[in-house]
């Protein structure tokens, strides 16, 4: 239809195509950035290896010349004027995340400095219209924001808010994650928690890391810049979702 009509093709990717791995050594490079697509990492669920085989058609088609553009985006958060987030959050894989250290009641230690990159939604949408009107050159672009908040914080917020999570040991994490997922309707809850954990079949992974510095300065030169993720607005959007009751143990609602 675009080559068609001459219309431009706009296809939002994730940044979760950068993949895992079990040796970075064994990789062509060890991050994400603007200028990569396969470099050998591994996309080891539907989703995201579908996304890199979107961005190769999008790309290959690109090169024939389509206008096109891949944007790739990274955890779409609630609304940064209000904290309102989207009307299916219980499909939100961090959203459930959370709910999933609410539930278990417990949060590792050594995952308190673990970084989350967080794109309010109605701040992203304007990076994505400005990064949509690029000259067509600009190809593929990493939209994320470059502010990064550590989970830990974000945890100590919940239990400010009503939560109970209490800081433990992993091992004494791992035992109460093992013994919820006994739980059919607990285990479904959990499905968010259960996909990021850092083992895959038995076998030590490596989340790889990604780069946005082209697309961050180039935002920049048309004037945008992403805000940083700050204790307000993480308790703007937990009071939203605690008045869905969805942080309550009890609420076993998928």
């Amino acid at each position: 239809l675009c080559k068609a009509t001459g219309a431009r093709l706009i296809q939002f990717s994730t940044i979760s195509v950068s993949g895992t791995t079990e040796d970075v050594s064994k990789l062509g490079r060890s991050e994400l950035d603007e200028q990569s697509l396969y470099f050998g990492q591994t996309l080891d669920n539907k989703y995201t290896s579908s996304k890199l085989m979107g961005e190769r058609m999008v790309l290959e088609a690109a090169a024939e010349g389509l206008d096109a553009k891949v944007i790739r985006v990274g955890t779409l958060a609630a609304r940064e004027s209000d904290g309102e987030f989207q009307v299916n959050f219980l499909t939100n894989n961090f959203i459930g995340r959370l709910r999933s250290y609410s539930l278990l009641g417990c949060f590792p230690y050594s995952m308190i400095e673990n970084q989350v990159c967080m794109g309010p939604i109605d701040r992203s949408c304007e990076a994505f219209l400005k990064l949509a009107k690029t000259p067509q050159a600009c190809c593929v672009f990493n939209a994320v924001n470059n502010h990064t908040l550590p989970l830990g914080d974000i945890i100590r917020e919940m239990n400010q808010n009503g939560s109970n999570i209490e800081f433990v040991e992993y091992d004494v994490f791992v035992k109460a994650l093992n013994e919820a997922q006994k739980d059919p309707d607990k285990a479904a809850i959990l499905s968010s928690m259960t996909a990021y954990m850092n083992t895959a079949h038995g076998k030590k992974i490596v989340a790889l890391p990604f780069k946005a510095h082209n697309t961050t300065q180039i935002l920049a030169r048309m004037g945008f810049f992403w805000n940083a993720s700050n204790e307000k607005y993480v308790d703007d959007f937990i009071n939203v979702l605690r008045g869905f009751m969805f942080f309550q143990k009890d609420n076993l609602e998928r």
